[in-house]
């Protein structure tokens, strides 16, 4: 059992203190305020001890009231000295005091218990901790505590910014009548996330990477958006799964990965699913059905007015610059454009050739540049026998040339007593080639689109 050798006090107004230890002398007793030792105090009885009325502490110091014993004997026996019951009576305090104290200054393991009894006293000397277990000290924990506090004013910061950015996205994309709802999240205590229409999801993926599911029963133009809380997935990525729903007209989970990575989902209400309406500069996806701006693809359909979303039919039209501001960075004016506007490519019964880029098959162009009609060289080769001075006859011909031999008459050449036919040459491509009103190869008509 502790003997309460040292008693501690927190100071409201008391003017003085009970002393509810024995001790042999007062000057065994001291006083502290805050762990440093005072002597302006004074005894009021044998039992109570108070301080001096202007050297009180203040309000919510820790007082603290403690007998030392001296451990150098009080009482010295020499041989052939007689002792009275008061110098034993001393001797024996002394010993039994000294050993309370002992024991209540001394942290102990009690039999079957399974902690450490602190009795109201400080633990010090403590080093900084390594295993998850250990105590720390107070400086230690000061020191986390601030980082912590840093931490978490630098992600407030950071989620402002989210937040003013996502303001301007849903003015940029007609998002009049939106309202977000901020959600910050850290992957590595909570990696999955079901969200719901106008969730602003801002992800902590510095540990671990994590799962951000879409709505299952979503209304047109409901949006969700998604993004890093410290600007980037590129140590880990984030999944937007599609929820059985389609995303940019596919059937693949969409993967966010890259730097200053903000993403907004709306969903279009038809089987197109969810579109992909923007995403932040220099952000890597890796999707099925996403392609970068500028791409072409071509585009088959029953009707041929109906275009899907995120594409425009690549017909030499021309565009507002501001309106298609990430095509118009891509592809510029390369086919012209104005102050405002500029031309798409005109595509439309075209065929497109693969860029040389110094391979040397198709030297010489210029990206994106057209190219006219030429037809390969056809040719072919015709043998004749000499007759006379002044007639010949077509022997035999090859490749585009044929011979054709007409029935002797009286225009046929002749030579002493014999007639011979007249022969006569005829030029025909589809001798070696298909041929018709155009050159052209093999093909399937479809719509060229450009993603913008």
């Amino acid at each position: 059992m502790a003997y309460l050798a040292t008693i501690v006090h927190e100071y409201v107004s008391l003017s003085s203190f009970a002393i509810p230890f024995p001790y042999i002398s007062k000057d065994h007793v001291s006083m502290c305020i805050n762990d440093v030792e005072t002597d302006q105090y004074e005894w009021t009885s044998n039992t109570t001890i108070a301080f001096l009325d202007e050297f009180r502490p203040d309000a919510g110091d820790i007082v603290t009231i403690k007998r030392e014993t001296p451990t150098t004997p009080l009482v010295d026996y020499q041989d052939g000295q007689s002792f009275s019951s008061a110098d034993m009576d001393m001797a024996t305090l002394q010993t039994l005091y000294v050993a309370q104290e002992l024991m209540d200054r001394t942290i102990q393991l009690t039999a079957g218990a399974t902690s450490f009894e602190g009795r109201g006293f400080r633990l010090s000397g403590l080093h900084d901790p390594v295993e998850d277990q250990d105590a720390v000290t107070k400086s230690w924990a000061s020191n986390i505590g601030e980082g912590s506090l840093n931490a978490c004013i630098e992600a407030a910061s950071e989620a402002t910014a989210a937040a003013d950015e996502a303001t301007e996205l849903l003015e940029t994309f007609g998002g009049t009548g939106y309202r977000f709802v901020f959600v910050a999240k850290d992957s590595s205590t909570d990696s999955t996330y079901a969200a719901a229409a106008g969730d602003y999801v801002c992800y902590d993926t510095t540990t671990a990477a994590a799962t951000v599911t879409l709505p299952s029963e979503p209304r047109e133009n409901d949006v969700v958006a998604v993004c890093d809380i410290g600007g980037n997935f590129q140590s880990y990525p984030v999944t937007v799964g599609r929820n059985s729903l389609l995303i940019n007209g596919s059937g693949s989970d969409y993967i966010l990965s890259g730097s200053n990575a903000v993403t907004m989902f709306r969903y279009t209400g038809n089987s197109y699913g969810w579109k992909v309406e923007y995403y932040g500069s220099a952000v890597a996806h890796s999707h099925a059905g996403l392609l970068p701006t500028g791409s072409v693809i071509w585009y088959l359909t029953e009707d041929d007015t109906v275009i899907p979303d995120g594409y425009v039919v690549a017909d030499g039209s021309s565009l507002n610059k501001t309106t298609y501001a990430a095509l118009y960075s891509v592809i510029g004016s390369m086919y012209g454009g104005g102050t405002a506007t500029f031309v798409l490519p005109d595509l439309r019964g075209e065929f497109i050739r693969g860029y040389d880029g110094g391979r040397g098959i198709d030297a010489d162009r210029v990206l994106g540049s057209s190219q006219g009609f030429a037809m390969e060289d056809i040719t072919g080769e015709m043998i004749m026998k000499q007759l006379s001075p002044t007639g010949r006859i077509i022997m035999s011909a090859s490749g585009a040339f044929s011979v054709v031999t007409t029935t002797t008459t009286a225009s046929s050449v002749a030579y002493g007593a014999v007639d011979y036919p007249t022969s006569a040459v005829q030029f025909n491509a589809s001798n070696v080639v298909t041929t018709a009103t155009e050159t052209r190869p093999r093909n399937v008509a479809l719509i060229p689109l450009m993603k913008y």
